[in-house]
């Protein structure tokens, strides 16, 4: 593909731009619909789970934070996810299931359960040791580093080169879907003006970038979702929002984060991407 750094350079400014608009439009209304379902109790979780036979009697099911809306249990066996869009989970589940590296978790199992109230999606996946890179970066030097980006980098070269099935989205069609769910009932702070100029500015964002070429991607890699231990790279996980998207796509999150030595991030990625 070569040298990507003009292009990547125009893109992240562009993706900034496309990301701080729909953040203010569609996702505070998508947030408040996450939380009008009930969550679901923890010890019906853990029975079910029994039932099935997935954990022993003397596991300890812990509730973690999830940074997608979604609740998750951890446990001695596995990580377990559970959401009330049969979609997110699904895409992550149909994702994992034709990777086979130690860097990504395996998919256990995909149910959808209920109770009195509602109905759950729930996703069961392997566990990978290791703490989140935000707890890493800065204890580790610039050889570490760099030896950690480019392993990162070789991981979604891995998932690049897969052919997605059926299950797996276009990411215009994904932003299209959202605009139309939430094209009458997006944030209720935006007048009917800023609202129609995010909705253009979405759109534009998608026309242009409609007929690349789009490829099988995470889509969500920054520190939080790039695990470390011993300042080397041990996982890659939240593959939620797997989607086709031109590849540059991939490497926006590595440079938007909040690292130190950005520099040094990006002179990896132009070099080995």
């Amino acid at each position: 593909m070569g040298s990507i750094g003009l292009e990547l350079i125009f893109d992240i400014a562009n993706r900034r731009h496309f990301h701080k608009i729909a953040h203010e439009t569609f996702f505070p209304a998508t947030n408040c619909q996450n939380h009008m379902w009930n969550n679901i109790e923890k010890q019906n979780l853990v029975n079910f789970l029994l039932k099935k036979g997935h954990i022993g009697e003397a596991s300890n099911c812990i509730e973690v934070n999830e940074s997608c809306g979604n609740q998750a249990f951890s446990t001695e066996e596995m990580f377990v996810k559970v959401s009330p869009d049969a979609d997110n989970l699904r895409t992550e589940y149909d994702s994992l299931a034709v990777f086979d590296s130690v860097y990504f978790p395996k998919a256990l199992f995909y149910e959808q359960i209920s109770d009195a109230s509602d109905t759950y999606f729930v996703l069961w996946i392997s566990r990978i040791a290791g703490k989140t890179l935000e707890h890493s970066w800065g204890r580790m030097n610039v050889m570490e580093k760099n030896g950690l980006v480019t392993d990162v980098i070789r991981c979604m070269k891995y998932v690049h080169g897969f052919e997605s099935g059926n299950w797996i989205r276009n990411v215009c069609d994904r932003w299209n879907n959202v605009i139309n769910q939430w094209k009458y009932s997006a944030n209720p702070h935006l007048d009917v003006a800023s609202l129609r100029h995010s909705i253009d500015t979405v759109n534009l964002f998608l026309e242009k970038i409609r007929s690349e070429a789009k490829y099988l991607i995470h889509l969500d890699i920054w520190y939080k979702n790039i695990l470390v231990e011993n300042h080397r790279l041990s996982g890659i996980i939240d593959f939620e929002m797997s989607c086709l998207a031109p590849i540059r796509f991939e490497y926006y999150g590595l440079l938007l984060t909040n690292y130190t030595q950005r520099e040094l991030v990006f002179e990896i990625i132009k070099n080995s991407v």
